[in-house]
């Protein structure tokens, strides 16, 4: 399912506003965008977008309902049962075998749509700033390709991208990544690197980018398995790789390991601005896009956010791998607000567990690596909400708690107030301006 086709079914089951009247990408798409973020609303439709000569799409995956959609599902609990029985009944002694094996099936024919090749200049993107402090355009929901010098396997990851000017891009690349691995490699071999950045990819590609698989598991396999159906790719036009045909606009270029450019401040999840640290740049060779090709993005700020819906859903693969590889742990939650943050409560069958222990043993598996905040809870603890958590965590003795020295409690327990606030003026203004009712756009529909 291609991203329109997907925009098309939210539209069929009321779950899309689409904005009628100009827009600014300046600040006020990211009023609107966080205004139904934090109020549980639709997706976002802005086809009328000052800055930008495409429509942008936003809040796309903000709910269960629209994530599970993504994925085939409808709900976020079915894709996460059905995942864990396909599981269980596949062989082999590992979480990482068996989602290789279940991946091998055959899939029915993709879909396709014809790109058309563009002149290099990238002022065609849309020129958004989300919060005031920002200092250039980022593309949120871009999907990079990249490869080892010596590899035909692609790897496609979720990396947050910022236009330089109209032949540059910063490609921001977090350690350990796949993309990241492979630029260490490009550079031992003193050779740039090719990639091609997606905008708008099938919303399960955009997913498994950012899914927790294991090296042996590709993407696009991970996404042939969810929509029941294979991808379609064609050879890019000035790099060696293959990119999918169903993407709206797709960027090709070279990163040069030696060349790096600061970020500049971005917006984040912790509700302060992140970034200003050196990345990568890529020189544009090439680009291509459909006629009318419509840019989903996402926007980065204190939870709770659209890309909380995405980590939620790389939950329920987490909880499915687990019952493979440490089947003593009866269940683990991560709360919606606290995503991205590293946190984790759990309950162990074993009634000796010890929480350090525990947190050892789950790190050293490859999707729970980046644990920085656990929290054993005894049986007799309350279920862990969003309206609970933090007095749980507050509450539970220390001997049950295991931290990183990164854990950053100060920012999950709200003890200092955000950088990035909402601007409810103006919220308030853009509601009246475009008429539209305070509950067409903070109340989940369908």
């Amino acid at each position: 399912m291609n991203i329109r086709s997907y925009i098309e079914r939210l539209r069929d089951r009321n779950e899309l506003l689409e904005v009628v009247g100009e827009v600014d990408a300046r600040l006020e798409v990211t009023a609107l965008t966080d205004l139904a973020s934090k109020h549980s609303g639709p997706g976002l439709l802005f086809a009328q977008l000052r800055g930008s000569r495409f429509p942008v799409a936003t809040n796309l995956f903000g709910s269960d309902s629209r994530m599970a959609q993504a994925l085939g599902y409808e709900s976020l609990a079915s894709f996460g049962t059905e995942l864990r029985s396909a599981l269980l009944a596949e062989e082999g002694d590992t979480s990482e075998r068996r989602l290789q094996r279940l991946l091998q099936g055959p899939h029915a024919e993709g879909q396709s749509i014809a790109r058309s090749v563009h002149g290099v200049d990238l002022d065609l993107l849309p020129d958004i700033r989300f919060w005031p402090a920002e200092q250039r355009s980022f593309l949120t929901l871009a999907v990079v390709i990249s490869r080892a010098p010596k590899s035909s396997a692609q790897n496609y990851g979720l990396y947050r991208v910022g236009i330089v000017d109209n032949n540059r891009l910063t490609l921001n690349l977090l350690p350990g990544s796949g993309a990241g691995q492979h630029l260490e490699l490009w550079r031992a071999a003193a050779k740039p690197m090719p990639v091609a950045i997606m905008l708008g990819a099938d919303p399960a590609l955009i997913f498994a980018a950012a899914a927790p698989l294991p090296h042996g598991c590709n993407e696009v396999d991970f996404c042939a398995y969810l929509t029941r159906s294979s991808i379609r790719s064609s050879r890019c036009q000035s790099v060696p790789l293959s990119c999918p045909d169903s993407v709206q606009l797709v960027i090709e270029g070279w990163v040069d390991a030696g060349t790096t450019m600061n970020e500049g401040p971005f917006g984040c999840y912790t509700g302060d601005y992140g970034g200003s640290n050196d990345t990568p740049l890529v020189r544009v060779s090439s680009l291509s896009l459909v006629e009318e090709p419509l840019i989903p993005l996402t926007v980065a700020g204190p939870l709770p956010m659209e890309d909380c819906w995405i980590a939620r859903a790389n939950l329920e693969i987490i909880r499915a791998r687990l019952a493979i590889d440490l089947p003593e742990i009866s269940s683990i939650e991560m709360p919606l607000t606290a995503a991205f943050h590293g946190l984790y409560f759990v309950r162990s069958r074993e009634i000796s567990a010890r929480v350090d222990m525990l947190a050892q043993r789950l790190r050293g598996l490859d999707y729970l690596r980046r644990i920085k905040l656990l929290i054993l809870l005894h049986d007799n603890a309350p279920p862990v909400s969003e309206l609970n958590w933090r007095e749980l965590l507050r509450e539970t003795p220390e001997p049950q708690i295991w931290r990183a020295p990164s854990a950053d409690l100060s920012t999950l327990l709200n003890d200092h107030p955000h950088k990035l606030q909402s601007d409810h003026q103006l919220q308030t203004r853009l509601l009246q301006r475009l008429r539209i009712d305070y509950t067409e756009i903070t109340a989940q529909q369908g």
